[in-house]
């Protein structure tokens, strides 16, 4: 299929509801209202540094794209909700990167693996501002937070970009708390408006997978951050564990599906089961038999 400059297929188009796309505008306007309050304070600071300032926000975005190549898709319904690495590249921007540069190249960074690696362009349209604002929101709450501790005299230490200190561990893991809580609202409330499922339901459905692929995520940067600061030599030896963990969400995820594929396969058994002249159980079986296949939807000619 071959779209018009500037337009979607005709498929994505009408593939989602009208009070979806209304969502995903909504979440690109804001986006943009977010990047440009940050640019011009991010140019500035690019500028005033040379490449010593330039070099960490490219490795950062380097790391984005490269981590956007390991994903995992965990089966909800219809759609596909994926965990990785990303966020273990983003706690370290949060760590080293001033919030304007870090909200920028964020932003570069998964517009880069969105072309790369995601054939669809409402998900491209998506994903991008989703990660802008959860950044912004992450970025925003590690400063508010230091500067709660320096003004109450808490033992934290006066946060700067580009300088970990273990004292102020804390305020980085509530900043990715709060970046995990918009990410994953935000995907879950497309979700719900494109399913037709309650927003709770869906974010309770991907929440365990997501919040256990956070909490090691997080774990891992902060490690990464650590070693970067007083001994990079031990670096290489991050590469099993993380490696390990991202072969069990594989392992996870396959799981879910077929799990949930075999209940699908047993509802659309069921759905039928003396009910042949009923319309209806027709109708829930053919939604049934979409989830078996993994398709947008399923039709029965009688």
């Amino acid at each position: 299929m071959v779209s018009e400059p500037g337009t979607l297929p005709q498929g994505v188009r009408t593939s989602l509801p009208r009070a979806a796309w209304l969502f995903i505008w909504a979440v690109v306007a804001a986006a943009t209202v977010v990047v440009a309050l940050y640019l011009p304070s991010a140019v500035r600071l690019l500028a005033g540094g040379g490449w010593r300032a330039a070099w960490q926000p490219l490795l950062y975005v380097a790391g984005l794209v490269l981590a956007e190549r390991f994903v995992v898709k965990v089966p909800l319904r219809n759609h596909r909700f994926s965990v990785g690495t990303c966020d273990m590249v983003i706690v370290l921007g949060v760590v080293f990167l001033d919030p304007p540069v870090l909200v920028i190249a964020t932003g570069i960074g998964i517009a880069v693996s969105q072309v790369l690696f995601e054939a669809q362009p409402v998900k491209r349209l998506f994903n991008v501002p989703q990660y802008i604002l959860s950044v912004a929101v992450a970025a925003a709450s590690a400063a508010a937070l230091a500067d709660l501790l320096v003004r109450w005299d808490l033992g934290g230490a006066q946060l700067e970009a580009g300088v970990f200190r273990p004292a102020l561990a804390v305020v980085w893991v509530v900043a990715m708390a709060a970046f995990f809580l918009v990410n994953h609202s935000l995907v879950s409330t497309v979700v719900s408006l494109s399913t037709g499922q309650g927003f709770v339901q869906s974010w309770l459905r991907a929440a365990p997978v997501a919040a256990a692929d956070w909490a090691a995520s997080i774990a891992y940067g902060l490690i990464i951050a650590a070693l970067l600061v007083h001994d990079p030599a031990l670096l290489p030896l991050l590469v099993v564990p993380i490696g390990l963990t991202f072969l069990g969400n594989r392992a996870w995820a396959r799981s879910l599906a077929q799990g949930q594929r075999m209940h699908s396969l047993y509802a659309a058994g069921r759905a039928l089961s003396n009910r042949l002249g009923d319309a209806r159980a027709w109708e829930s079986f053919a939604r049934q038999v979409a989830d078996v296949l993994n398709c947008e939807g399923a039709a029965v000619f009688l």
